[in-house]
């Protein structure tokens, strides 16, 4: 799923990734500024190298290492629907932050 967001992301398929992230965060995140922001900038993640780990409280947690750099961004999930989406309250739409 967060392959899903990156792709489109990388891809200029900005509504697409937006619809990935939790109702709140569509809410805080319009789509118009999502997507101005999105194109403001990116950030290259091994998207092979992602590792999840669910959480007691009912979320996710996605680790995606930069390439070319020892770092990592955390990507947090909640269920909606049956379905995982992205947390994202602040930050920036390639490094969002719960």
């Amino acid at each position: 799923m967060v392959a899903d967001y990156i792709q489109n992301l990388e891809n200029g398929k900005y509504a697409a990734a937006h619809a990935l992230l939790t109702e709140e965060s569509r809410l805080k995140h319009p789509i118009a500024r999502f997507e101005a922001e999105a194109k403001d900038g990116s950030v290259m993640y091994d998207l092979e190298r992602a590792q999840a780990q669910e959480s007691p409280d009912g979320r996710a947690k996605v680790n995606l290492p930069l390439l070319e750099d020892p770092a990592m961004k955390s990507f947090v999930l909640a269920r909606e629907q049956g379905h995982w989406r992205i947390v994202y309250t602040s930050g920036r739409p390639w490094a969002p932050y719960p």
